[in-house]
């Protein structure tokens, strides 16, 4: 998966732990969960960048 630019250190880290979970899924359940889990993280953060850089 592409690295996203807003994600901080930690993020970072679970993400790559997900993107790791996802090549490894062993059901089709598991595999939903990690990319739903990936997904939200990087929504959130996005999300995060994109309202802390909007002037007040």
């Amino acid at each position: 998966m592409m690295k996203e630019r807003y994600l901080t250190s930690e993020e970072e880290a679970k993400q790559r732990e997900l993107e790791t979970k996802i090549r490894s899924a062993e059901t089709e359940q598991d595999f939903r969960r990690y990319t739903t889990e990936l997904r939200l993280l990087q929504e959130k953060a996005k999300v995060r960048a994109e309202t802390e850089t909007i002037p007040q």
